[in-house]
């Protein structure tokens, strides 16, 4: 190996399954991707189970498991509470084991985390992390608003990932005098504060003006038809103060001869001096860069049309480009990891209706998905492609997925299966469980719990024989499930805890039975194995590896899985291993993978020669030092 690894890049594409990569680089797409491929390694990964995000992204990050780190899921449980109670497991807080970011800092090395989820509250003191919260409102550790969308639309628009809807209520109502046009904006924020804007415009004009009182004695920003506003700044409050804020608005619609509709879309709002470490990079970021977006447009997509969410979605991707550029230029790092959302964001939003076997299922056509789709990823290849012009011939780059993606037919009920077999009861009127009567419940992507008495609060299941019975009813219900619609059983496997440690799943974070649903069932992840397929889509990762001692245009598909890319890293560029690592040195990728070897071997080679230059020396001057 001529050349040592002295920095490491790592870019994160959530979503993104080797499959998908591969049918976008055949069609001429990806071109930054596919040159990286070619200068090194793809690898089509296996991730652990459950599919999804948090747990998958902190695997990545440590090089453990989800049994031994802890995150066993988008959201994690705490043994003894009740089984109705999740936290995030966004929060460094809930992971077990050391981050690479952590281990590197003890050896001196500096590390960059762009938007990477499950970093944050920082755990490093040295070094930079923006944001690091997870893809949803309420993942969101610097939340003030989401995105919100003021229309005198009868239409009703629920985010269900933000608790946030526009609802009649909501709804802005316009007032006309003479030709002047005005709206009230109402703004509710996460800890219930309150506060109006006044938009104001003449109905022959296509610019609306936003103040921030009815006096209109301060203007907050103009905006035009079909345009973004410039950054407007304004102050809320966040964790007992009022902080700076910085955001924009397009205005989609004003009404006209034709359409009487309004839109007007406010983008999300984080404090500029809270969402970065050290804190005064965040101002220094904005007043560069603009408003952060931490989730690209994600809860307003539903209330959107798809060209005003694409260029939100480029906005999102520009952001984290220019940041990670700046930074990579200016300031001292060893290791940069950053992590875009956006393929995730277009499969939940387009996968079905983009892959031929699905293509008819919903309100899109297959042209338009296909469009949507491949715009966002040009979008994300731009930022990869961007980001890696900082990469010289000493900087190992790795390109990862923490899962995949796949169209699919049917959800499945878990609860009313449960129901069904008399282990779940619930009030018909509002469909909570009554714990006194209720055995087992599902909770996140792919657990069931009993309800057992002496470890849940409301446990009516005795430990045991009872304990016992009621886990065979329940694998025995879902392997006995037939779905209506396709007459196909639904389920690839059920688990009793103790035995989903082949699955990296174990210890008191996990339910009492694992499940598993085949490809064609679930979602686009989450509850599918790493090895499901389903048309152009599959559930497994990529892992792109380029830089020194890295094989040059070699594909390899075997047991690699993405916590083995720690134990790599940390080999080639001579950091600790994590606390907790459980991962393994991925040697198949490597150029020389004894070069390690050779190289003790000569350093003892060296030594010995040493130490007899040494002994003939003092054998002549008969004194020793």
């Amino acid at each position: 190996m001529e050349k040592s690894v002295k920095k490491i890049i790592l870019i994160g594409l959530d979503g993104a399954s080797p499959q998908i990569i591969d049918h976008l680089i055949k069609k001429g797409l990806l071109k930054n991707i596919a040159k990286l491929i070619k200068k090194g390694t793809f690898i089509d990964a296996l991730c652990p189970y459950p599919t999804i995000t948090a747990s998958n992204w902190t695997t990545i990050a440590t090089g453990a498991w989800p049994g031994r780190h802890g995150v066993t899921g988008y959201n994690v449980h705490h043994p003894g509470d009740s089984l109705d109670k999740i936290y995030s497991g966004f929060n460094t807080a809930e992971c077990a084991t050391e981050h690479i970011w952590e281990a590197a800092e003890k050896v001196g090395k500096k590390s960059i985390l762009v938007n990477y989820e499950t970093s944050w509250p920082p755990t490093i003191k040295e070094g930079i992390v923006i944001d690091g919260g997870g893809p949803n409102f309420q993942d969101d550790f610097h939340k003030i608003t989401p995105d919100i969308v003021f229309t005198n639309e009868a239409e009703i628009y629920e985010f269900a990932y933000s608790n946030i809807s526009i609802t009649d209520s909501d709804t802005v109502k316009i007032n006309k005098s003479n030709k002047i046009c005005s709206a009230i904006l109402k703004f509710r924020t996460s800890l219930k504060e309150e506060k109006e804007y006044f938009a104001e415009w003449n109905d022959e004009s296509e610019e609306i003006t936003i103040f921030k009182n009815k006096k209109k004695s301060k203007i907050l920003t103009s905006v035009k038809k079909g345009n973004w506003s410039e950054p407007a700044f304004d102050k809320f409050l966040f964790d007992g103060k009022k902080v700076d804020t910085v955001f924009k608005f397009k205005l989609i619609h004003l009404p006209d001869k034709e359409n009487d509709s309004f839109k007007l879309l406010c983008t999300s709002m984080v404090p500029t001096n809270e969402f970065t470490y050290p804190k005064s990079l965040g101002p220094e970021l904005v007043e560069k860069f603009g408003p952060y977006h931490p989730r690209g447009g994600w809860e307003s997509s539903f209330a959107v049309d798809p060209e005003t969410y694409q260029e939100y979605i480029d906005m999102y991707n520009n952001w984290i480009t220019k940041a990670s550029k700046y930074l990579l230029a200016e300031k001292d790092w060893d290791i940069f990891f950053a992590i875009t959302h956006t393929p995730d964001y277009v499969n939940h939003l387009y996968m079905r209706y983009y892959d031929p076997i699905t293509k008819d299922k919903g309100p899109f056509s297959q042209e338009q998905c296909i469009s949507y789709m491949e715009r966002a990823y040009e979008s994300t290849d731009k930022m990869v492609g961007e980001i890696l012009e900082h990469a010289d011939d000493e900087t190992l780059v790795v390109v990862v997925s923490d899962h995949g993606g796949k169209a699919w037919l049917f959800d499945i009920d878990i609860r009313q299966i449960l129901i069904d077999k008399g282990l779940m009861v619930v009030n018909p009127d509002n469909g909570q469980v009554i714990w006194e009567k209720t055995k087992a419940v599902p909770q996140r992507a792919c657990y069931v719990y009993v309800n057992l008495k002496g470890r849940d609060p409301q446990g009516i299941v005795e430990p045991g024989e009872e304990y016992e019975s009621v886990r065979n009813q329940i694998i025995e219900a879902f392997y006995d499930y037939v779905e209506p619609n396709t007459k196909l059983r639904p389920f690839s496997l059920a688990l009793k805890s103790e035995d989903a440690r082949v699955l990296g799943l174990y210890g008191p974070r996990i339910g009492d039975i694992v499940y598993a649903l085949n490809a064609q069932f679930g979602h686009e992840h989450g509850q599918g194995l790493p090895t499901s397929q389903f048309g152009i889509g599959s559930l497994g990762s990529a892992i792109i590896m380029a830089g020194p001692g890295i094989k040059k245009g070699f594909r390899h598909k075997g047991m690699t899985g993405i916590q083995d890319i720690v134990p790599t890293l940390c080999y080639m560029a001579d950091i600790p291993f994590p606390d907790g690592c459980e991962g393994a040195i991925i040697y198949d990728a490597l150029e020389d993978p004894s070069f390690k070897m050779r190289k003790i071997t000569k350093l003892e080679e060296a030594l010995e020669k040493l130490k007899y230059a040494y002994e003939r020396q003092v054998s002549i001057t008969h004194s020793r030092f």
